[in-house]
């Protein structure tokens, strides 16, 4: 159980950095990305 929790942030703090670098590509994905983060 311990090794899924770990797993899981893991994967939320690479959604974080993935959607950073989307909105740092393009604007108008960025309010986008945002939302999605917030989700």
């Amino acid at each position: 159980l311990l090794q899924i929790e770990v797993v899981a942030e893991k994967i939320q703090e690479s959604i974080l950095v993935i959607c950073r670098i989307l909105s740092s590509f393009t604007l108008s994905a960025a309010s986008v990305s945002n939302i999605n983060c917030i989700r």
